[in-house]
């Protein structure tokens, strides 16, 4: 059996035929490609405004600074997520505040939430793991019940006039939470997708901000970061052709925009999007009806699924197992010994406060139990569209005979 790697880009003839027209066309930077990817994404998920940038940091320290959160505010994050939830607020000068995720599933604890709510809360960032939802219904509830909390003088947060919801949905283009997608206004605020290298499209790298207001100020926003991800410069390269060179710099700021190269990927992955949903779909059906054995006995559990009457739809981004907690010793051995079989299977994720960063600002992991159980027995299996049915049975066959081999010495 050859490599099985973990979660490479699916680039085929298409994609890199549309970036050769890109590269043959004159025009490599921000502009045409980007415009119609930003009309596609709304068009596809029937929203009004999106903008390109080119990291999680970048769209999650935007979306802070359209809404004045700075020193003194605090936001609050799961514990279980990746470094670019908290970092975005540090560059802010505001102060996350690190909470648990429930004992049953890898969201953030909505009770946390509510514990840790002050008059300095300004917003709070779920992060849809896998894609499997928090309960956006029962968190807008808690945020309206808590509006005599909040108060501020920015131009867009007296729109929502509460904590702002800003959803990390990096694992979930096109998942549906209680029949609605997970960008919408009644849901969220402001949501983001990934479409970086591992992603269900990709564009390598870069990343998307969804948010519908009115359309006055969904025009506001969007002009507003424009001039965040570009140096706060008054044109774009594209504008300043034709002799139309003029332009101001209001503020000097970082450059975060994308490349009409990433933005042709994507156009074309789009066309696919359908079946490689298809695709990730069977081979979470293909895992599940392998391992429900293992389950049964009590060796791992599997991913939560969907329910029978569609509310929830899935991305199928990961596949996540967690080991029972009298082998969870094991998980690192496991990886390893899958490696030797060429194998490479992943974690998702590394607790906050496991980081040296985090650490050194004085946050502790044992106040995220939870979190920290997850972490010590979660593995991530590989999972890719097209993938053949005789390298499912090599990574099952493979994983069964260790699990048990485990179980039976343990």
């Amino acid at each position: 059996m050859k490599n099985i790697p973990f979660s490479p880009p699916y680039i085929w003839k298409e994609e890199i035929d549309a970036v050769s027209n890109v590269l043959k066309s004159g025009w490599i930077t921000t502009w045409p490609k980007n415009k119609e990817f930003e009309d596609k994404i709304c068009n596809y998920i029937w929203c009004e405004k999106v903008n390109l940038v080119s990291s999680a940091t970048a769209w999650l320290e935007t979306s802070l600074r359209i809404l004045w959160i700075w020193s003194w505010d605090e936001v609050i994050i799961p514990s279980y997520t990746y470094t670019a939830t908290a970092s975005s607020i540090i560059h802010v000068w505001a102060k996350p505040i690190i909470v648990d995720i429930n004992e049953n599933d890898f969201n953030i604890s909505l009770k946390e939430i509510e514990k840790n709510i002050t008059k300095k809360t300004k917003a709070i960032i779920p992060v849809d793991f896998w894609w499997y939802p928090v309960d956006y219904d029962w968190l807008r509830v808690l945020l309206e019940n808590k509006k005599h909390l909040f108060n501020t003088n920015n131009k867009v947060h007296k729109e929502i006039w509460r904590i702002a919801i800003i959803s990390d949905s990096a694992h979930s283009f096109w998942a549906k939470y209680n029949w609605k997608i997970i960008w919408v206004k009644w849901l969220a605020d402001f949501s983001v997708f990934s479409f970086h290298a591992v992603k269900n499209l990709t564009t390598a790298e870069w990343w998307a901000i969804l948010y519908n207001f009115w359309s006055n100020l969904n025009d506001y926003i969007y002009n507003q970061i424009k001039l965040w991800t570009l140096h706060w410069q008054t044109k774009d390269a594209f504008s300043k052709t034709n002799w139309n060179w003029e332009y101001d710099i209001i503020f000097p700021w970082y450059k975060a925009n994308m490349t009409d190269i990433q933005a042709s990927i994507w156009i074309v992955q789009l066309n696919k999007y359908n079946d490689i949903l298809n695709q990730r779909e069977y081979i979470y059906n293909y895992y599940n009806s392998w391992l429900k054995e293992l389950e049964n006995r009590g060796l791992i559990e599997l991913p939560k699924w969907v329910d029978n009457w569609n509310i929830t739809k899935w991305s199928f981004h990961l596949y996540p197992i967690l080991l029972n907690n009298s082998i969870k010793s094991k998980r690192n051995y496991i990886i390893d010994k899958m490696l030797e079989k060429w194998i490479s299977t992943n974690i998702h994720f590394k607790p906050l406060q496991l980081l040296t960063a985090y650490k050194n600002l004085w946050y502790q992991i044992e106040n995220t139990p939870n979190s920290f159980n997850k972490f010590e027995r979660e593995i991530s299996l590989p999972i890719w569209p097209w993938m053949k049915d005789n390298e499912l049975d090599y990574i099952l066959v493979n994983l069964q005979e260790l699990l048990k081999q485990i179980w039976t010495i343990k």
